[in-house]
Protein backbone atom coordinates (compact mmCIF):
# COMPACT_ATOMS: atom_id res chain seq x y z
CA UNK A 1 0.00 0.00 0.00
CA UNK A 2 2.67 2.69 0.87
CA UNK A 3 4.70 1.69 -2.52
CA UNK A 4 1.45 2.00 -4.30
CA UNK A 5 1.01 5.01 -2.90
CA UNK A 6 4.92 6.60 -3.60
CA UNK A 7 4.53 5.43 -7.13
CA UNK A 8 1.23 7.51 -7.24
CA UNK A 9 3.07 10.65 -5.75
CA UNK A 10 5.90 10.47 -7.58
CA UNK A 11 3.61 9.92 -10.85
CA UNK A 12 1.96 13.25 -10.49
CA UNK A 13 5.05 14.87 -9.40
CA UNK A 14 6.44 13.89 -13.13
CA UNK A 15 2.75 15.05 -14.38
CA UNK A 16 3.14 18.34 -12.67
CA UNK A 17 6.86 18.79 -14.02
CA UNK A 18 5.66 18.11 -17.38
CA UNK A 19 2.51 20.44 -17.23
CA UNK A 20 4.01 23.34 -15.56
CA UNK A 21 7.58 22.95 -18.45
CA UNK A 22 5.12 23.00 -21.22
CA UNK A 23 2.90 26.40 -19.78
CA UNK A 24 6.58 27.95 -19.60
CA UNK A 25 8.36 27.40 -22.41
CA UNK A 26 11.18 29.48 -22.96
CA UNK A 27 10.48 32.29 -26.03
CA UNK A 28 6.76 31.57 -24.94
CA UNK A 29 5.68 35.40 -25.01
CA UNK A 30 2.37 36.06 -23.23
CA UNK A 31 0.76 36.73 -26.73
CA UNK A 32 1.30 33.22 -27.86
CA UNK A 33 0.27 31.60 -24.45
CA UNK A 34 -2.73 33.43 -24.88
CA UNK A 35 -3.09 32.99 -28.07
CA UNK A 36 -3.20 28.98 -27.49
CA UNK A 37 -5.58 29.44 -24.15
CA UNK A 38 -8.28 31.04 -26.70
CA UNK A 39 -7.82 28.05 -28.68
CA UNK A 40 -8.05 25.38 -25.90
CA UNK A 41 -11.68 27.09 -25.37
CA UNK A 42 -12.99 27.20 -28.38
CA UNK A 43 -11.94 23.42 -28.86
CA UNK A 44 -13.81 22.74 -25.73
CA UNK A 45 -16.79 24.96 -26.43
CA UNK A 46 -16.46 22.68 -29.64
CA UNK A 47 -16.41 19.41 -28.02
CA UNK A 48 -19.38 20.58 -25.68
CA UNK A 49 -21.33 21.34 -28.52
CA UNK A 50 -22.13 25.05 -28.09
CA UNK A 51 -23.96 27.60 -30.02
CA UNK A 52 -22.19 31.48 -30.37
CA UNK A 53 -24.21 32.49 -27.60
CA UNK A 54 -23.16 30.16 -25.29
CA UNK A 55 -19.49 30.55 -26.74
CA UNK A 56 -19.86 34.39 -25.74
CA UNK A 57 -20.29 33.40 -22.28
CA UNK A 58 -18.13 30.34 -21.75
CA UNK A 59 -14.52 30.83 -24.03
CA UNK A 60 -14.08 33.68 -21.78
CA UNK A 61 -14.90 32.15 -18.34
CA UNK A 62 -13.34 28.80 -19.51
CA UNK A 63 -10.18 30.69 -20.26
CA UNK A 64 -10.33 31.90 -16.59
CA UNK A 65 -10.75 28.93 -15.37
CA UNK A 66 -8.17 27.23 -17.11
CA UNK A 67 -5.42 30.10 -15.76
CA UNK A 68 -6.55 29.50 -12.02
CA UNK A 69 -6.16 26.18 -12.63
CA UNK A 70 -2.54 26.52 -13.76
CA UNK A 71 -1.50 28.86 -11.22
CA UNK A 72 -3.45 26.29 -8.62
CA UNK A 73 -1.22 23.58 -9.97
CA UNK A 74 1.75 24.77 -9.75
CA UNK A 75 4.53 22.95 -7.25
CA UNK A 76 7.69 25.24 -6.03
CA UNK A 77 9.85 22.08 -5.85
CA UNK A 78 13.50 23.10 -4.68
CA UNK A 79 15.51 20.71 -7.07
CA UNK A 80 12.97 19.78 -9.84
CA UNK A 81 15.30 17.64 -11.85
CA UNK A 82 16.62 15.70 -8.52
CA UNK A 83 16.22 11.92 -8.50
CA UNK A 84 13.81 10.52 -5.74
CA UNK A 85 16.37 8.64 -4.60
CA UNK A 86 18.80 11.60 -4.17
CA UNK A 87 15.72 12.98 -1.66
CA UNK A 88 16.24 13.06 1.92
CA UNK A 89 13.40 11.94 3.87
CA UNK A 90 12.44 15.34 4.76
CA UNK A 91 12.91 16.38 0.97
CA UNK A 92 10.43 13.86 0.23
CA UNK A 93 8.01 14.23 2.88
CA UNK A 94 7.81 18.25 2.21
CA UNK A 95 7.44 16.97 -1.51
CA UNK A 96 4.51 15.20 -1.23
CA UNK A 97 3.25 17.38 1.31
CA UNK A 98 3.21 20.43 -1.26
CA UNK A 99 1.87 17.74 -3.86
CA UNK A 100 -1.01 17.35 -1.56
CA UNK A 101 -1.74 21.16 -1.46
CA UNK A 102 -1.42 21.56 -4.74
CA UNK A 103 -4.49 19.09 -5.53
CA UNK A 104 -6.30 20.83 -2.98
CA UNK A 105 -6.04 24.04 -4.38
CA UNK A 106 -6.72 22.21 -7.85
CA UNK A 107 -9.62 20.54 -6.27
CA UNK A 108 -10.95 24.33 -4.93
CA UNK A 109 -10.71 25.90 -7.96
CA UNK A 110 -12.40 23.02 -10.08
CA UNK A 111 -15.44 23.40 -7.25
CA UNK A 112 -15.65 27.14 -8.08
CA UNK A 113 -15.40 27.08 -11.53
CA UNK A 114 -18.34 24.09 -11.32
CA UNK A 115 -20.66 26.24 -9.94
CA UNK A 116 -19.97 29.45 -12.59
CA UNK A 117 -20.47 26.49 -15.41
CA UNK A 118 -23.50 25.28 -13.35
CA UNK A 119 -25.52 28.23 -14.33
CA UNK A 120 -25.65 27.72 -18.29
CA UNK A 121 -24.32 24.25 -18.49
CA UNK A 122 -26.01 21.10 -18.84
CA UNK A 123 -25.38 18.27 -16.89
CA UNK A 124 -23.95 16.25 -19.56
CA UNK A 125 -21.79 19.33 -20.63
CA UNK A 126 -20.54 19.79 -17.01
CA UNK A 127 -19.58 16.07 -16.80
CA UNK A 128 -17.56 15.99 -20.20
CA UNK A 129 -15.84 19.59 -19.21
CA UNK A 130 -14.56 18.41 -15.82
CA UNK A 131 -14.04 14.27 -16.72
CA UNK A 132 -10.41 13.53 -16.98
CA UNK A 133 -8.69 15.04 -19.36
CA UNK A 134 -6.98 11.75 -20.79
CA UNK A 135 -10.97 10.78 -21.57
CA UNK A 136 -11.88 13.68 -22.98
CA UNK A 137 -8.92 13.26 -25.38
CA UNK A 138 -9.92 9.75 -26.29
CA UNK A 139 -13.51 10.52 -26.50
CA UNK A 140 -12.71 13.38 -28.98
CA UNK A 141 -10.78 10.91 -31.05
CA UNK A 142 -13.40 8.38 -31.20
CA UNK A 143 -11.38 5.99 -28.35
CA UNK A 144 -12.60 3.77 -25.73
CA UNK A 145 -11.14 3.78 -22.27
CA UNK A 146 -8.81 1.24 -23.71
CA UNK A 147 -7.87 2.48 -26.96
CA UNK A 148 -8.39 2.17 -30.54
CA UNK A 149 -9.94 -0.74 -31.68
CA UNK A 150 -9.28 -2.59 -28.44
CA UNK A 151 -10.94 -4.85 -26.41
CA UNK A 152 -11.87 -4.28 -22.81
CA UNK A 153 -9.79 -7.06 -21.00
CA UNK A 154 -11.61 -10.29 -19.46
CA UNK A 155 -14.32 -9.64 -17.02
CA UNK A 156 -14.35 -5.48 -17.64
CA UNK A 157 -16.82 -5.49 -20.70
CA UNK A 158 -20.40 -4.81 -21.15
CA UNK A 159 -20.41 -1.82 -19.64
CA UNK A 160 -21.90 -1.19 -16.14
CA UNK A 161 -23.08 -4.42 -14.67
CA UNK A 162 -23.27 -5.99 -17.66
CA UNK A 163 -25.86 -3.60 -19.22
CA UNK A 164 -25.19 -2.19 -22.95
CA UNK A 165 -25.66 1.40 -23.35
CA UNK A 166 -24.06 2.36 -20.33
Amino acid sequence: MKKAFMMIAALFLMIAQAYDANAQRPGMDPEMRAEFAKMAAQKVAGELKLDKAEREWFEPLYMEYADSLRKAQKIDLPEKNKEIKEMTDDEALEAVEKMFASQERALAVKRAYYERFKEKLTPQQLFRLFRPKNERRRAAQGQGPFGPGMPPPPGMGGGFHGRPGF
